[in-house]
């Protein structure tokens, strides 16, 4: 309640700041991102699996001055849960889930060609929300490269429902027509709770079972695109 309390105010301050200025955009924008777990291994076999999956969603931007501006907006992005075993091709990998993150940044359009081109970085803070989902739990057989590994997983529900992500990044804008903006953008997005936990417990090749577990902080880096359109000039 604190974080989604201190967004709606972040929020409120942008937009009150800016209602003086001059044009407000919306956007919308759209991304690839990848993000992976994080491994605890009382053994030697488990690792990180990569997660790619789309995201996307809208926004409004509000110029501040000349330069600088805010935008806050909505995004859907899904949630991997899974990790992989050293050497197999194939990770561990669960149903997909979505999260609503809920964005506030702030950027600089650095202008790089007579106010068509611009270098633009990026900072902000996401509030995300997951739904409540049923905890998935299963078990399974790897065969390879002449190894043999039993495994059973299961969810541990004991993980935040709402998190925070810090944003940084940089990306490149053109202006067409004098109203329209494109921009493509790479960022990088830093968790700070626990929002997936998978407790693991595996044996090769007939031994000793061993325990693990792989984590997620919500951390991803993304490469995307977004088009915005002015809606209003003060």
């Amino acid at each position: 309640m604190k974080q989604l309390t201190l967004s709606v105010v972040l929020v409120i301050c942008g937009v009150t700041v800016a209602s003086a200025q001059t044009k407000t955009y919306f956007g919308l924008e759209a991304s690839i991102f990848s993000d992976r777990s994080i491994i605890y291994d009382n053994g030697e076999w488990l690792e990180s699996a990569i997660m790619t999956d789309p995201m996307g969603g809208g926004h409004v931007r509000q110029e501040v001055g000349k330069d600088f501006f805010w935008e806050a907006g909505v995004v859907i992005k899904p949630y991997w849960r899974g990790y992989n075993f050293k050497s197999f091709i194939v990770p561990v990998l669960s149903v997909n889930y979505f999260s609503w993150l809920i964005p506030l940044r702030a950027g600089k359009m650095i202008d790089l060609h007579h106010d068509k081109i611009f270098l633009v970085p990026v900072i902000g803070y996401s509030l995300g929300i997951q739904p409540q989902m049923q905890l998935r739990q299963s078990s399974g057989v790897r065969r390879f490269n002449g190894n043999l590994i039993t495994y059973a997983d299961r969810e541990n529900g004991n993980v935040s429902r709402q998190f925070s992500l810090v944003q940084a990044g940089v990306g490149v804008e053109f202006k067409f027509f004098r109203r329209l903006l494109w921009s493509i953008n790479t960022n990088y997005y830093k968790g700070f709770n626990t929002i997936t936990r998978i407790d693991i417990t595996y044996s090769v090749n007939g031994g000793a079972p061993t325990t693990g577990t792989a984590t997620a902080k919500g951390d991803f880096w993304s490469v995307g695109t977004a088009l915005r359109y002015p809606i209003a000039t003060r």
